[in-house]
């Protein structure tokens, strides 16, 4: 965002003002130097082949020497929000991971635009479905990579990109960490959800809701199947791994309800959860009431398994202010930092 501000050339914007900017930003997003990356840092582009389609994908590799006791570096797929390709967002947590020393896979899911060619993938938007294999495409290249230890590999996903990051994990028990931001897990929901707000972030729930209508592409007596499918909250058992969860507590596109649903879930296959949050000013604090209530069920907690970090971000709506979005990003590095060790 800071970029993005210096290359508009505008003041701090306040909160409600991003939102009527937001399609004004997202039509200048060229000013973006998408085939510039940082010193340290080398950018590769590759693509792979996807139940027939050609995906492509963006590698970020650090360039700088392993430390002496490490042969291979830990990786991270970052998973971007939306429908249009990757975007700043993700691309900026990218580019500060490969400076971390992570190996770092940017997807452009299938039906969508890789920034720095402008190419697409072939293939159309599925809303996490066929995303799910092109993320575990991605995965798989990782794992075959010389540079990379297979075992310190995590995820972090955004969005629509964490939807795809908790199924991928439910794919891959073996990942190693997993981040989600405002992640949607029950879809039926969330469409119900949009259609009822229309209005709300200057009309793009509106339009969201049709969008994803037309992405959810079958027939009437499948359609909850359909649905279900593309909500990791029913499958929660196979999410063993190390997890940081965040969302805002006013979110306007992706209820703070979906964060709940998942929180229970978790819950109740046995996970412990921590509960913390983010305030205004971007600071870490102790969580003072939370938004998901008090469960009133019974919970057998198995100490073999991590506990599950629930942050919720304090009066924030979908897209984070600027304090709060680089606490957040800080967060999510530090815990893949933590859990990607030797």
């Amino acid at each position: 965002m800071r970029r993005l501000r210096a290359c508009l050339r505008t003041p701090r914007i306040d909160h409600a003002a991003r939102f009527a900017l937001l399609a004004w930003l997202f039509g200048l997003i060229g000013c973006y130097r998408w085939s510039q990356v940082p010193a340290g840092v080398s950018q590769t582009l590759f693509e792979l082949p996807v139940d027939g389609l050609l995906q492509r994908y963006t590698a970020l590799l650090p360039t700088q020497s392993l430390p002496a006791n490490q042969k291979r570096r830990p990786a991270v797929l970052v998973l971007h929000s939306g429908f249009s390709g990757d975007e700043t967002t993700s691309a900026d947590l990218a580019r500060e991971l490969a400076l971390r020393g992570f190996v770092v896979v940017l997807p452009a899911y299938r039906g969508q635009v890789r920034r720095v060619d402008g190419q697409r993938s072939e293939g159309k938007i599925e809303f996490c479905r066929g995303e799910v294999n092109d993320a575990e495409a991605a995965l798989t290249w990782l794992r075959q990579h010389e540079g990379v230890d297979g075992a310190r590999i995590g995820a972090l996903g955004m969005s629509h990109g964490g939807c795809i990051a908790l199924r991928l994990a439910q794919r891959a028990p073996a990942l190693r960490a997993l981040v989600t931001m405002s992640a949607p897990v029950a879809a039926a929901p969330l469409i119900e959800h949009l259609q009822s707000t229309p209005f709300q972030m200057f009309f793009y729930n509106g339009i969201l809701a049709s969008q994803l209508r037309g992405y959810v592409q079958t027939q009437p007596a499948q359609q909850a199947l359909a649905l279900a499918e593309r909500s990791p909250v029913q499958v929660p058992m196979s999410l063993q791994m190390p997890m940081l969860v965040l969302h805002g507590t006013e979110d306007q596109m992706v209820p703070i309800e979906q964060a709940c649903w998942l929180r229970q879930s978790l819950q109740r296959s046995g996970r412990a959860i921590h509960d913390s949050q983010i305030d205004t000013w971007g600071k870490l604090v102790k969580l003072k009431n939370n938004p998901c209530g008090i469960e009133s069920y019974d919970i057998n907690i198995n100490s073999k398994l991590p506990a599950v970090q629930f942050v919720f971000l304090d009066k924030e709506d979908h897209i984070y202010s600027s304090r709060v979005k680089r606490a957040a990003h800080q967060l999510a590095i530090e815990f893949l930092r933590t859990e990607l060790q030797p």
